[in-house]
């Protein structure tokens, strides 16, 4: 699973991922980190809207075409699936070692429920 996350991402990372409960489900802030080096920060409020974030231009071009890359080329949101499952597979691996940060048994439950409910990221 690790190493499937590593290829996936290719040097990408969301960190310091933050759980929302938004109008029509759960949404996430997360910063969003390439190599080691911030790129800014992704929202997902959980009510519908598309996942907005905001890189400096440069940084925005290789994100977007590497997104564009791992995706349909019919696919007009591929940056915001990317940003998605990047997300959930980083969620996920931390449900795995048991380290949200400071949570509760019962925070633990709920972005493990979160997870289970769109495995996907939305796609």
């Amino acid at each position: 699973m690790i190493g499937r996350l590593k290829s996936f991402a290719n040097g990408y990372r969301a960190v310091d991922i933050r759980i929302l409960r938004g109008t029509a489900g759960c949404g996430w802030v997360a910063t969003i980190v390439r190599d080691g080096k911030v790129l800014g920060e992704a929202m997902d409020q959980g009510d519908g809207v598309p996942v907005c974030y905001r890189f400096d231009a440069d940084e925005e071009m290789l994100f977007l075409a590497y997104s564009k890359s791992i995706y349909s080329w019919k696919d007009f949101r591929h940056d915001e699936r990317f940003l998605r499952q990047l997300v959930s597979h980083e969620l996920y691996l931390k449900s795995l070692r048991g380290v949200i940060h400071g949570a509760s048994e019962r925070r633990r439950a709920a972005v493990l429920s979160c997870i289970e409910s769109d495995p996907t990221g939305g796609n």
